[in-house]
């Protein structure tokens, strides 16, 4: 057959395919299309009202005004009509990996699509970021770190025990061959040791996080690479007088950190210097260094002491087990001491804020976490009580909070090309909203459906019911 000739069939057998196709209709193609929704842009604030957001596999693959029904071949046509989108949002603080079949449908529900775990079975975490992958398990994003490193005594059984430098180098690197994305340091470790830990992080590029141990002074842990402190207890001893903390040593027994927890925490209050506060935001800002806050479980420690706190009704979602340990200290009435630590904890919370409004005014930068699952934090219900603290009692505006969750937390983990605003290319993890969180940050509870992964899960009734659609 003469060259020319065939070029011609198959000239009109494309013809005949593309006329038919999606494109030659007039139709654009998509897996899931949002349509008429009101898209929230986190970086400024803006709304763009009436958007179709066109999803392909698990991509954002356009956002453009809305058009009608008609104009899409697509899979599932979802009506956004008077509903927000938002970017999925993340806990920066969790403890979800051994309960994960439990805890991951209750974060689902809660719009979590992001969690960074903060001690994990780093075998553990392997099997269950592949299930993530395949499809066989349905969870958050989870980014995790391997067994906390501590010094001896540890604060917890489970820790990885450096004495020396090298032990902490040691573990640094089997962490990294583990998988680990990040190193998590605690209260126990001398001061040496942490140096190590902190270059060897850095050597194998990854970043250091945690607790600041009680020997290291805050501007030696932020020049060694420390990049977010969690709950502000020893980045606020800064404050206090560092010659008397020294000398208070921690042990091993003890609800939290040892009998001498709460002498610190005490001592620390007497002494606090709130002078120091310039100097505490100046190291934070010029090293770039992030708060997480982690107000819910602060609020917990509380509720543990509280002999009326009973009746919360997502006491419903946790197991059995948690319910019958968190409940514990309400069996019996308060001993003394555990009145005196309550106490503190109330005292120290109000420090925690007044100490964030300060930070945020000076533009130190938040992620928000929680801290899940600790005495009485609800695995995903708890992010929505961690905004709406940040709001009504830190002083930050809706839009603010809405950062901490969705856009700061991206940055942090230098994940924002992917994730943290609703835009082309990037991740299809997306929760839609019933009501505007700009003007409420409580509406950021309003959950209509999550969008994980590109798949569309809208939420029933009873907001633990969710379904594949």
């Amino acid at each position: 057959m003469h060259l020319t000739h065939m070029i011609r069939i198959l000239a009109t057998v494309l013809f005949i395919v593309s006329a038919s196709s999606p494109a030659a209709t007039g139709k654009l193609k998509a897996d899931v299309v949002i349509q008429n929704i009101n898209v929230i842009d986190v970086k400024t604030g803006n709304i763009m009202r009436g958007a179709d957001v066109i999803l392909i596999k698990d991509k954002i693959n356009s956002i453009s005004k809305a058009r009608k029904s008609s104009a899409y071949d697509a899979k599932q046509l979802i009506d956004g009509t008077g509903k927000f989108l938002i970017p999925g949002l993340w806990d920066m603080h969790t403890h979800t990996w051994n309960n994960y079949e439990k805890f991951f449908p209750m974060q689902l529900a809660n719009g979590v699509t992001g969690i960074r775990e903060m001690w994990g079975n780093l075998d553990e975490v392997k099997k269950i970021k592949q299930g993530l992958a395949n499809g066989s398990i349905e969870g958050p994003m989870i980014i995790s770190a391997g067994a906390i490193i501590d010094g001896k005594p540890p604060t917890w059984g489970s820790s990885d025990i450096a004495e020396t430098p090298e032990q902490g180098r040691e573990f640094v690197r089997k962490q990294k061959q583990a998988g680990a994305d990040f190193i998590k340091v605690y209260f126990n470790l001398k001061r040496d040791v942490f140096l190590a830990i902190a270059d060897e992080a850095a050597k194998q590029n990854l970043p250091v996080v945690g607790h600041l141990p009680n020997r290291v002074p805050m501007d030696e842990a932020v020049k060694a690479g420390f990049r977010s402190f969690e709950h502000l207890w020893n980045i606020l001893e800064f404050y206090g007088d560092q010659t008397g903390l020294a000398q208070i040593e921690e042990t091993r027994e003890g609800r939290f950190a040892g009998d001498k927890f709460y002498d610190r925490f005490d001592y620390g209050l007497k002494t606090f210097d709130s002078t120091k506060t310039q100097d505490a935001i100046a190291i934070l800002k010029n090293d770039n260094v992030w708060i997480c806050p982690t107000f819910t479980v602060h609020k917990g420690f509380q509720r543990d002491y509280d002999p009326t706190y009973t009746s919360d009704p997502r006491l419903a979602f946790m197991p059995e087990n948690f319910v019958n340990s968190w409940m514990a200290n309400k069996k019996n009435p308060l001993t003394e001491k555990q009145l005196q630590h309550w106490n503190s904890d109330k005292l120290w919370y109000d420090r925690v804020i007044k100490e964030t409004k300060k930070y945020k005014a000076a533009g130190v930068k938040f992620i928000a976490g929680t801290d899940s699952p600790n005495f009485f934090v609800y695995p995903g219900f708890s992010i929505h009580e961690e905004l709406e603290i940040f709001v009504n009692e830190a002083g930050f505006t809706p839009l603010e909070a809405l950062q901490t969750a969705t856009l700061n937390a991206a940055q942090f983990l230098q994940l924002d090309d992917q994730l943290g605003t609703i835009e082309a290319g990037k991740l299809a993890n997306l929760v839609i909203l019933d009501k505007n969180p700009l003007e409420q940050i409580s509406n950021s509870k309003t959950i209509h459906a999550v969008v994980i992964r590109g798949k569309y899960k809208a939420a029933k009734t009873d907001l633990m019911d969710i379904t594949i659609r």
